[in-house]
């Protein structure tokens, strides 16, 4: 069955409109509700629900009408930077001609009950484009509201700090976009407040669209390809996205309309001034961020992402899994139809000089079963179908006798107010009991706690439930007092105030109203699902289209062309839209097929294949050659207060879980960089050098020389391979951003700068924390001692060794041993120091600061390894005390030099003070 959403607001507020709130399945808690009656909205008596789960959010492309779609480049692009864009969701975007210094502007807001009483954008109100609006007959709900491009003064969470980097490929004149790197580590803000939600369409697959967009363009083209995306999604006039936004609750909207009006404002404006570019630095960094202003705006969209099903939050879904599985194959598909083309053009200019006729171009090769089942996988997996039923509402549809139950509940909860409530007056106006009372208090306790145990039961009942609960309990209790002491006047006082009291009536006010919105919903239910699934199956067929149609085709979907999607693409989807509801409501299915569903997928294919077609190129390039993940981004600006903009982290290395713990926070790091950047540009040098300095310091420092104490996995997980590689970039890059890349790599990979021990909770990182603040002390201490430990056990491997070899000598002979035994630390060490020698050999040794490096780390674990060959005990324990030591010291002196260093640059650039 399906799993119940939870709200983000758990308030009891009596104004709020009900749309989309679901049952809660967990176990009724021993919370006492009644101590405590929370009325802020943002708070939750027990995590039990009572408001909207219908809430928009990341991910997503928004509209769905028009002839337009994402990275279909079978028509001319307009070069116009007017007012009409392409619009294919509704409204074309309002040009803004006016200056803007790139903060926000105080506007008025948009209202959402009427036309927008603010001045719109300068250059005009956006010009309707086609009304489009993938309806299938439905009428819009009651939202009338009007957006309009304009800026907004948002609040601090609404910042958007994620900073692409778009490299350009090709001769200078001629360059074009050969890939946008985006760190999977730094999300674009939310709609909603809370925990990160579900998304509907994969989040992975709403940026590989945007990136297969822009590939291979000039920049003032993938300007112009930008400005269509974003048309394509704006939200007016009859679009289907502005009717989803009409779904969502009136606060919702509120809260969302100025976040999407401003991130629209934001795209037009960088890309009017990437346009206008003549520096194709300043052009790249203005699409850059009028990228990050378009992934923000589809963040925004309704229903893009919705709270998650458990309070624990949103789940991860596998789907970096899948999406490198259709990646891999739209790069290898790519590579393989380039190579056959070539080959087949050069047969044929053979057979045409020979003076015969070429053939006719061969078929590319299918894809084979595996393939097939594989890629159709891998499509349907970046949906999250189970998201998706959940707020259409496809439960009530199934079981429609579901949406009765809120109602036949809050019936007894007021059977049960009302007997209390006689009681309560009996005792009020002194009426002598002359009857056993308190056995019908009693039943209605039962009564009361029989609904707050139902398994599928909302905040709002629950809370009225259990709030009886206790009246009834209460009332027990006084009716024992009265049995002994007869009905005084303070006690009929006091059942006069407990049956006037205001705690009671608002609670089965709640109830009534999550009563009457549920009954609502499940007679709207059919109509709802069959609109919303249509809208966000269609977003993601779009988006897959964009990003990887190659695998689309291959995994047997048909090609969605024409000017409708058409009839067989939509029974294509139904299909899989049939196979996710039976698995997600497996149990309405143990005794047949609910009768509610062939319409309702049969309504889903006629909606579907009336909605407009999706171009695809008949070549989308290989944009997927350059589509590999990264966790760190960093963007270079020569401002000398901000030189770089740093997104995400540099990985861990092998052998560390996860982005592992930072002996020196990440956030002292990453300032130590920008430090560096900044002098050489206030001192008039040339950062890339600076940043070479840096690192030709490192590698003579204390520092490389705890190598040979590193834990034997990470050496074995080639970290030293890779800190050189890095520094090997650093030493021969020209360009700043990608060696301040690499030099934040270079700094994350040195000994113990992170650790697989310690704490991954925060560590008061503040960008202006205190020395000790950021420094995870403990982390590094158990990462020494675990090292310490590592050694000690050396001995016991080498004495096994020694007896192992004593036990082969007095074999007679004719056997061979069944299994080779583990390699010592010692052999282990030397073979990491023999695998350093032969990486350097190959790919290092035109720089010699490097090879300088190498010849010491590769002495230092030959050293070692010798120094483990059969030691001593003494030795043995001064070998380890000794790492400990060294460990400790030389990370300790580290950090401080790095922290002492950071905190200048912030006093020089005016963010600390002391």
């Amino acid at each position: 069955m399906l799993k119940r959403g939870k709200s983000l607001k758990t308030g009891t507020r009596r104004s709020k409109r009900l749309k989309t709130e679901s049952p809660d399945t967990s176990p009724p808690p021993d919370t006492d509700l009644t101590k405590t009656r929370r009325t802020d909205p943002d708070s939750s008596d027990d995590g039990r629900l009572d408001g909207i789960t219908g809430l928009g959010g990341l991910g997503g492309l928004g509209g769905l009408s028009g002839s337009g779609g994402l990275g279909g480049r079978t028509g001319p692009l307009t070069t116009d930077l007017g007012r009409t864009g392409i619009g294919s969701d509704g409204l074309g975007l309002g040009a803004d001609t006016g200056a803007d210094d790139g903060r926000d502007r105080d506007t008025r807001t948009t209202g959402v009950s009427g036309p927008t009483t603010s001045a719109p954008a300068t250059g005009g109100a956006p010009a309707t484009g086609p009304a489009g609006g993938a309806s299938g007959g439905t009428a819009p709900l009651p939202f009338s509201g009007t957006l309009t491009v304009q800026a907004h003064r948002l609040p601090t969470g609404a910042t958007v700090r994620l900073r692409p980097r778009i490299e350009l490929a090709g001769a200078d004149g001629g360059k074009t976009v050969k890939s946008i790197l985006i760190s999977r580590l730094q999300r674009t803000p939310s709609p909603f407040p809370g925990r990160m939600g579900d998304h509907t369409v994969a989040w992975q697959t709403v940026v590989d669209a945007v990136r297969a967009s822009l590939h291979g363009r000039p920049v003032a083209d993938a300007v112009q390809a930008l400005r269509a995306l974003q048309n394509a999604v704006w939200l007016g006039g009859t679009s289907a996205g502005l009717r989803q936004l009409g779904r969502l609750d009136r606060e919702d909207i509120i809260r969302r309309v100025p976040l999407l009006e401003d991130a629209a404002h934001r795209v037009h404006l960088h890309c009017e001034r990437a346009y206008a570019a003549t520096d194709p630095g300043v052009a790249t960094r203005e699409l850059a961020l009028a990228v990050a202003q378009h992934l923000t705006y589809l963040n925004y969209l309704p229903f893009a992402t919705v709270p998650a099903a458990s309070d624990r939050g949103s789940k991860g879904s596998g789907e970096g899994t899948f999406r490198n599985v259709l990646v891999e194959y739209e790069h290898q598909t790519a590579t393989a139809r380039k190579a056959a083309r070539e080959a087949a053009a050069t047969r044929a200019a053979e057979i045409v000089a020979a003076g015969g006729t070429p053939p006719p171009p061969a078929p590319a090769p299918a894809a084979t079963p595996a393939e097939v089942s594989r890629l159709r996988t891998a499509v349907w997996r970046m949906f999250a179908f189970d998201a998706a039923l959940r707020v259409a509402h496809v439960e009530y549809v199934l079981n429609p006798a579901a949406a009765l139950e809120a109602g036949r509940q809050y019936g007894t909860l007021t059977a049960v107010q009302d007997q209390l409530n006689v009681m309560l007056s009996l005792i009020a106006e002194k009426v002598p009991m002359t009857y056993d009372a308190a056995e019908g208090v009693d039943q209605a306790a039962k009564n009361a706690k029989a609904v707050a145990s139902e398994k599928n039961v909302f905040h709002a009942i629950y809370r009225a439930a259990n709030l009886l609960e206790q009246k009834s309990g209460a009332l027990r209790n006084n009716l024992g007092q009265v049995s002994k002491g007869g009905i005084t006047t303070v006690r009929a006082n006091a059942a006069r105030k407990e049956m006037d009291s205001t705690l009671y009536t608002n609670a089965l006010a709640d109830a009534r109203e999550v009563a009457e919105s549920v009954a609502k919903i499940g007679t709207d239910a059919p109509a709802h699902a069959a609109d919303l699934l249509s809208y966000l199956l269609y977003k993601h067929l779009r988006a897959v289209a964009t990003a990887y149609p190659r695998s689309l085709l291959a995994s047997g979907f048909p090609a969605p062309t024409g000017t409708t999607l058409g009839a067989d693409v939509a029974a294509a989807v139904a299909v899989q839209l049939d196979s996710a509801i039976r698995a997600e409501f497996a149990l309405f299915f143990k005794t047949g097929t609910p009768a509610k569903l062939a319409p309702l997928l049969a309504e889903v294919r006629s909606r579907l294949g009336a909605m407009p077609g999706i171009p695809m190129a008949d070549d989308p390039g290989d944009w997927a050659a350059d589509a590999a993940g990264t966790d760190l981004v960093v963007e270079y600006t020569d401002q000398v207060d901000a030189p770089l903009r740093i997104n995400g982290r540099a990985p861990a290395p092998q052998g560390v879980a996860g982005m592992g713990c930072h002996t020196t926070a990440w956030v002292i790091e990453s300032q130590h960089a920008s430090a560096i950047v900044h002098t050489a540009l206030r001192t008039r040098k040339e950062p890339v050098e600076a940043l070479r300095a840096a690192v030709r310091t490192d590698l003579t420092s204390s520092l490389i020389r705890l190598s040979d104490v590193l834990p034997i996995d990470q050496l074995e997980g080639r970290q030293l391979i890779e800190l050189f590689g890095e520094a090997f970039t650093v030493l021969t890059t020209t360009d700043v951003a990608t060696a301040a890349t690499a030099y934040l790599s270079f700094r994350n990979l040195l000994p113990y700068a992170t650790v697989n021990e310690g704490d991954r909770a925060g560590h008061a990182e503040r960008q202006d924390g205190g020395l000790k603040e950021t420094f995870d002390e403990g982390a590094l201490e158990e990462a020494a001692e675990i090292k310490q430990q590592e050694l000690l056990d050396s001995a016991e491997d080498e004495n096994k060794e020694e007896n192992e070899e004593e036990s082969k000598g007095d074999d007679d002979g004719g056997g061979e041993s069944a299994e080779e035994p583990p390699l010592t630390l010692s052999q282990r060490l030397n073979d990491s120091a023999a695998l350093l020698r032969a990486e350097f050999d190959a790919r290092w040794t035109t720089d010699s600061d490097i090879g300088t490096a190498v010849d010491l780390v590769y002495q230092d674990l030959v050293d070692m390894a010798m120094a483990l060959l059969k030691p001593t005990a003494d030795e043995l324990k001064e070998v380890g005390a000794s790492a400990v030591e060294r460990i400790t010291t030389v990370r300790r002196a580290e950090h401080e030099k790095v922290w002492k260093a950071v905190m200048s640059y912030r006093r020089r650039i005016g963010l600390t003070t002391g």
